[in-house]
């Protein structure tokens, strides 16, 4: 997901493993999501660290992290992937 200013400008990406969470809160409540420049790092950091952003919102009523890629592995699981 990119983040982008009014004038369409990208200033971040957002980490793949709160893409879910952050689409359904955007679906459910767009206007109590707010995005902004928590800090600006300095050369000689690489350009796609360099603008940290932080997003807030309002998360009455929503659980974050229970969808299934957030669950816990199963045993039997993990006994097949140290056979295999």
């Amino acid at each position: 997901m990119l983040l982008c200013t009014e004038n369409d400008w990208i200033v971040s990406y957002c980490q793949r493993y709160l893409l879910d969470d952050i689409f359904k809160i955007i679906s459910q409540h767009p206007a109590l999501v707010r995005v902004e420049v928590d800090r600006l790092n300095q050369p000689p950091t690489p350009l796609k660290f360099r603008l940290l952003c932080k997003m807030t919102a309002d998360w009455r009523g929503f659980r974050p992290f229970q969808g299934p890629m957030y669950q816990p592995v199963s045993s039997d699981v993990l006994a097949a992937s140290a056979i295999g």
